[in-house]
């Protein structure tokens, strides 16, 4: 509705497409670019299947699969209960079997939503617009969202009935769920066959769905309370005894401080320690070069965090300055999708661009960590490499060399595009009037504990001293002149995952690059002196 209904070109010919008996070629290449245009969401998401557009003063229905026809030629008519004005009792949102014609042997789940639009001059019932989302598909969407066991997450509606489940629970049917929603509580906990489990519900007032999600309460919260006064117990102790260990300890320093001002008192005087307090010298200046190095080491510690502090905000600073608001730029990419279109006739290379760009900077602008998984790292960088070759023509071709055993293993997000953008931008089209065709190949290979992920290209090359300098910057960690996403991108890992981590650069001149990314197959987190594996977290 959204799409169609501002656009006027569009409304002039569907009318003129409604009101006709019989089509020209115009008509038919109209008819053509309209049924595409109501059929790009059906073919772009899995879960959609089918849109219908009814108008009722000219008994005609828009399909996404055929385009144009008579409501009397089409088999699937349920939801067109919905534009009765009579009958305003009619759910706008339910779930059915669905069949679209008479010879079909098997039926589809759907939920079908339909919204009534109307005309500008009287608020008369003009038509309704309906998408049918299939309830297997959406349902294996819910399930990538649970992560426990006996976990699950249902969509009702307004009207009580369930539309969709990530899976099933046992003791949990649809009159316990509709209990639920009609509760009206945020959380609650219930007994589903002799199980306890803990419910969170959120309502959608504008769309009328009601989101649910139910996890079995965990045994081990049993001995929640014998715990927490076991833990206050070992506190209160822990308490006593620092209070007395403290008292000691300033006890003892106090003297001691009181016999290191006797010897220094004795030495200023004589030049030497006293006979009977050297041996208690010695062991004074053993004390306190033990306490001045343990200090000294701690002090650097917390200088060396403090650098990477400094460094992880500074390279992570541009980000922040770019963030916009992410529905403005989104919407923005979907206004810009639609006049291209518009402007082509259709479907056309430019909108492929636009796409591409939009789950990038959906990708980039998403909220979470900043660790992600290769496969979607892989899969984002792909796109960028589609546009870069839009942008300059196919002159260069890309190999993909996968391990599918590391896709889940976690690397800093947008790590790859700077390193394929160099690789473009200082190899291959610096190099594209060479005879040999441009090639870039990225290889991921499971080493054990380890990952290592390469980009190679075959364009000019580096001169030998400038991959010495390069070289030697990037195993210090430091940023160097140009080259600013190589060097930011090896800072980002080694701050994430530690110095032992980073790139590597390889090449010769005229024989092309190689940047080798070495991380761990499974996130640490340093700690101190030692490394604390939280990967299982």
């Amino acid at each position: 509705m959204y799409s169609l209904w501002p656009n006027t070109q569009i409304m002039i010919i569907l009318k003129r497409l409604l009101s006709s008996e019989t089509y020209t070629y115009t008509d038919s290449r109209d008819q053509e670019l309209i049924r595409t245009f109501v059929s790009t969401p059906v073919y772009t998401k899995l879960y959609l299947h089918s849109a219908y557009i009814y108008y009722v003063h000219y008994d005609k229905l828009i399909l996404s699969e055929q385009g144009l026809i008579p409501v009397s030629d089409f088999y699937d008519r349920e939801w067109l209960n919905m534009v009765n004005d009579e009958n305003d009792e009619v759910p706008d949102v339910m779930r059915r079997s669905l069949r679209q014609y008479a010879f079909e042997k098997t039926e589809t789940e759907v939920v079908s939503v339909s919204r009534k639009y109307y005309t500008s001059k009287n608020h008369k019932n003009y038509g309704i617009v309906t998408l049918n989302f299939m309830v297997e598909k959406v349902n294996e969407r819910l399930k990538s969202f649970v992560n426990g066991e006996g976990q699950s997450i249902y969509v009702g509606y307004e009207t009580g009935e369930i539309l969709f489940e990530a899976e099933k629970i046992p003791g949990v049917d649809e009159q316990l769920l509709q209990s639920i929603m009609a509760s009206g509580k945020e959380e609650m906990t219930i007994l589903a066959d002799g199980r306890k489990y803990i419910v969170y519900q959120m309502k959608n007032e504008h769309s009328g769905f009601t989101y649910l999600f139910m996890a079995p309460i965990s045994e081990e919260m049993k001995l929640a309370f014998p715990l927490v006064f076991m833990i206050f117990g070992v506190m209160i102790v822990t308490a006593v005894l620092g209070i007395i260990l403290s008292w000691i300890m300033t006890r003892r320093r106090y003297t001691l401080q009181n016999q290191v001002a006797s010897i220094i008192e004795y030495y200023e005087k004589s030049g030497e320690y006293p006979e009977k307090l050297r041996q208690i010298g010695e062991e004074y200046d053993y004390f306190f070069q033990s306490v001045l190095k343990i200090f000294e080491e701690h002090r650097r510690a917390i200088i060396l965090d403090y650098e990477k502090q400094i460094q992880l905000e500074r390279a992570e600073i541009k980000t922040l300055q770019m963030q916009i608001n992410p529905h403005f730029l989104y919407n923005t990419m979907e206004t810009i999708y639609w006049k291209v279109m518009e402007a082509a006739k259709g479907y056309c290379p430019a909108n492929q661009m636009i796409e591409n760009l939009s789950d990038i900077l959906h990708y980039s602008l998403s909220e979470g960590d900043d660790l992600v998984k290769l496969q979607d790292e892989l899969e984002t960088a792909e796109k960028y490499i589609q546009i870069q070759k839009m942008r300059f023509g196919d002159f260069f071709e890309v190999i993909y060399d996968k391990d599918e055993r590391c896709m889940d293993a976690e690397v800093p997000k947008l790590f790859l595009q700077p390193l394929i953008e160099n690789g473009i931008q200082h190899g291959l089209l610096a190099g594209c009037e060479m005879e040999r065709p441009g090639k870039m190949k990225i290889k991921v290979r499971d080493q054990g504990k380890e990952v290592v992920i390469s980009v190679i290209d075959n364009g000019v090359g580096v001169p030998e001293s400038r991959l010495r300098e390069l070289q030697r910057q990037l195993k210090e960690g430091k940023a160097g002149e140009g080259h600013i996403g190589l060097f930011n991108t090896n800072l980002r890992i080694r701050l994430h995952f530690g110095e032992q981590y980073g790139i590597k650069l390889y090449g010769r001149p005229g024989m092309g690059c190689v940047v080798k990314i070495r991380l761990p197959k499974r996130r640490h987190m340093v700690l101190g002196k030692g490394e604390e594996n939280v990967s299982g977290r």
